[in-house]
């Protein structure tokens, strides 16, 4: 029986009659197996199945649930803009024979706590499988991906070098609940100019930046792996290497007289390849005063001091840091106002587990909370010359007080 492109064959079941009584049996579909020539994609998918099997390039033309297993022998299923659910099991994926997921569909799979569960997905290019090991609540997770890495996540420049061409692009239907490890495989042919396989990490991109796992070095092998654990919320994820230009997050930047000292301290949230933080002063002209060595690489809060010998009297004065990285590019982060007649002035204490912050510093004020492992906790904007913020957990955190002109940060210890 031949079957004309774009055209279709509906098939209706029914079971024996039982006893000439009118009467159906049930039994359930059997395996539907889909054939087309491999050089083209006429198969067209969509709707319920029990178990799928590919033998030829096939395509979804609609949102397809396959409850069984979905059983790959030769081709690929080109998702493109539909939904794909899988219930049940994938054999059989190969970098030949894989789900193509570079359009605006996703693959998606529930996974419960203790299961892991992969989702052989690529671009047209690159085979680029996902495996993902539910450690929370069990959720319904989402993924596709595209042949490009965004220094802005989803929009902005497009990396040309130092990163893999690829972004896994992953979503949870209960934001929250999940606490995953998630481990991708890729070709050594998808690595960009300059990638080193020696010094690559898995970054997750959130709050407005790029945040970098440990590196690690791949090299011994190809495919290449690697693995990020203890993920808590889902957007972009890429590849990047020792040179990626993936910037330092910079929370804070303070400074105070001390005597005839100037103090700064800053804290940064993750690093990338820095080298060394510059610290200007900005008056007429912009004047170095200091430099400080970088931790070079890390993916949690990093605190730093330094003081400086500064004698000017001032009524105010602004300071500028920088961010140098090992390739010798340097980058400005932040400015801090230092009012020699007006210093801040509020308290801030415990009460049970809410941290009180009261003065008139506080007044028109944004907020930010970051736990220990810079994941933001919450956002706000302060009107009022006090602040409460409850902690529900024991741990470290930096709260985050600015305004357009600076930025205060406290460590707090609850």
């Amino acid at each position: 029986m031949n079957i004309a492109n774009n055209d279709a064959i509906y098939l209706k079941w029914f079971g024996e009659d039982i006893s000439g009584s009118g009467s159906r049996d049930e039994f359930a579909l059997d395996d539907i197996t889909l054939v087309a020539n491999p050089s083209t994609n006429n198969t067209s998918i969509k709707g319920n199945f029990e178990n799928l099997t590919i033998s030829g390039n096939a395509q979804l033309n609609g949102k397809t649930e396959i409850n069984g297993d979905l059983n790959f022998i030769n081709g690929n299923l080109n998702i493109g803009n539909h939904n794909l659910v899988l219930n049940g099991s994938v054999s059989n994926p190969n970098s030949s024979n894989y789900i193509l997921a570079e359009g605006s569909g996703k693959v998606k799979q529930y996974i419960t706590n203790g299961i892991s569960k992969t989702y052989p997905i690529g671009t047209s290019n690159y085979f680029l499988p996902l495996t993902i090991l539910q450690n929370g609540v069990a959720d319904t997770i989402s993924v596709n991906t595209e042949e490009q890495v965004f220094e802005a996540g989803s929009s902005g420049n497009i990396q040309t070098t130092d990163a893999l061409d690829a972004t896994w692009k992953i979503i949870e239907k209960t934001p929250g609940d999940s606490r995953v490890n998630l481990t991708v495989e890729w070709p050594s042919s998808a690595e960009l100019s300059g990638f080193d396989p020696t010094t690559c990490f898995f970054s997750h991109y959130r709050n407005g930046n790029w945040y970098p796992g440990n590196a690690t070095d791949v090299s011994a092998s190809d495919p290449r792996t690697i693995t990020l654990e203890n993920i808590t919320s889902f957007s972009p994820f890429a590849i990047g290497s020792g040179n990626s230009p993936l910037p330092v997050e910079l929370i804070s930047f303070n400074a105070r007289k001390k005597q005839q000292d100037l103090e700064f301290t800053w804290i940064t949230l993750s690093e990338i390849n820095s080298d060394k933080f510059k610290i200007y002063h900005l008056s007429n002209d912009t004047n170095l005063m200091t430099e400080v060595s970088a931790m070079g690489n890390s993916n949690s809060p990093l605190e730093y001091k330094v003081s400086t010998y500064w004698k000017q009297e001032f009524e105010s004065a602004y300071f500028m840091i920088t961010e140098v990285s090992k390739n010798g590019e340097e980058e400005y982060l932040a400015f801090t106002i230092l009012n020699n007649k007006e210093p801040e002035n509020f308290d801030y204490y415990f009460i049970e587990n809410n941290f009180i912050l009261k003065g008139e510093y506080l007044i028109q004020k944004n907020v930010e909370v970051f736990d220990i492992a810079g994941k933001e906790v919450s956002n706000f904007y302060s009107a009022n010359e006090k602040i409460q913020i409850p902690f529900n957990f024991r741990g470290i955190y930096f709260v985050s007080i600015s305004n357009q002109f600076e930025r205060k940060t406290i460590k707090v210890v609850y």
